[in-house]
């Protein structure tokens, strides 16, 4: 009566040049596979930084509620009281209702 059992078996020639073989295959895709994953980890920390500096930016704006930005703007002269009105043209409001400064009366009078 034939069996099968579970017993201890040397390796032929072959089959241990086959297994290095494999496992200097192997030890080349882990190192590349290591390379890969360095590198996808510095782009992905690079990424999140910028997230992170974006987030803390939008952050910091939103506490604040407002920003300074270029706004247009309406600049009228009242020639009889020599005064200038700076009036916003996105809200209407008047920022700005002063005396003309001299020189701003000069250039009037060489643009006439």
């Amino acid at each position: 009566m034939n069996q099968t059992r579970y017993l201890e078996v040397e390796f032929t020639t072959d089959e241990i040049i086959e297994m290095r073989r494999k496992i200097s295959v192997n030890l080349t895709e882990i190192s590349r596979k290591k390379d890969a994953l360095a590198s996808l980890n510095k782009q992905m920390k690079g990424e999140i930084a910028l997230l992170d500096a974006e987030t803390n930016l939008l952050a910091d704006k939103a506490n604040a509620g407002k920003e300074m930005r270029n706004v247009d703007v309406s600049s009228k002269t009242d020639w009889n009281k020599n005064r200038i009105v700076v009036t916003r043209l996105d809200t209407g409001e008047e920022i700005e209702n002063r005396t003309l400064r001299a020189d701003e009366m000069q250039k009037d009078m060489l643009e006439e």
